[in-house]
């Protein structure tokens, strides 16, 4: 799998167009998975693509962890839309399903199905098998992802802090993981701020979940943690790069490449 960060900022993200976005600025979360895969549509996601050279007509799935207006809107998803080859297959919460369905037009649903997914849910879908697992985060009907293709497995864990009971145990079921995208928003932030932190993981809660997951052969030694879902500012990126690197994680950015 083949993985392109199209945005990878925590939620302090400011919602602009990508003409607006300049600099060290962060945009709003988004992955491209083998080029024809789609994870979150932050506002940013189709013309990031678009300005990296993705094939953006090719897009046959797009999966949304949760409706947080950093993880969705609506202008991202016509935008692949506008483009696209074939009719996509859009999968997302079982309780916005039908409120993202009942915002679309009769002309823009010809060129996407919305699909309800609920936690511990599998099916194959855009040449990948999934998994949706339940997430402990402030959005009770976020679901995070197993992606396996080729034998590899990766697990996508943004917007939670820690992991919910019933998640724990079905990656505790299954193989060790190949890689997993962890969500480290508050990786600067003063520990001691947890009124702020909730719903997140910070730099208490990371290396906890390095160790857990290592110990309990959820993740091998040489399995490779991605830290994404940053909320530093720009002048903080460089001590958040040095925190995340010293507790055995590779931070990601706008544009990060990365092969599982």
């Amino acid at each position: 799998m083949k993985l392109l960060f199209l945005g990878t900022g925590g939620s302090e993200v400011k919602l602009v167009p990508e003409c607006e976005v300049t600099g060290e600025y962060r945009r709003a979360t988004s992955m491209l998975i083998d080029e024809n895969v789609v994870v979150d549509l932050g506002i940013q996601s189709f013309d990031f693509a678009t300005k990296l050279g993705a094939k953006t007509d090719g897009i046959t799935d797009i999966f949304l962890s949760h409706t947080h207006r950093d993880h969705y809107m609506k202008q991202a998803l016509l935008g692949y839309l506008s483009v696209a080859k074939c009719k996509i297959d859009l999968w997302c919460p079982e309780v916005s399903a039908q409120a993202i369905a009942q915002s679309l037009s009769e002309e823009e649903l010809e060129k996407v199905t919305v699909h309800p997914v609920k936690p511990l849910d599998r099916w194959e879908a855009g040449g990948l098998s999934i998994l949706a697992l339940p997430a402990n985060h402030t959005d009770p009907n976020t679901v995070h992802y197993v992606f396996e293709k080729d034998g590899k497995r990766l697990y996508y864990g943004l917007d939670g802090m820690w992991f919910a009971p019933l998640e724990w145990r079905w990656l505790f079921r299954g193989a060790p993981l190949d890689a997993a995208i962890i969500d480290a928003t508050f990786v600067c932030e003063n520990p001691r701020r947890f009124g702020k932190l909730d719903g997140h993981n910070n730099i208490i809660t990371l290396p906890a979940i390095r160790d857990f997951m290592r110990a309990t052969g959820v993740a091998r030694p040489d399995t490779v943690l991605l830290a994404s879902h940053v909320a530093p500012q720009p002048d903080e990126a460089e001590e958040w790069f040095r925190r995340l690197e010293e507790m055995g994680y590779l931070p990601t950015y706008d544009g990060f490449v990365f092969e599982v």
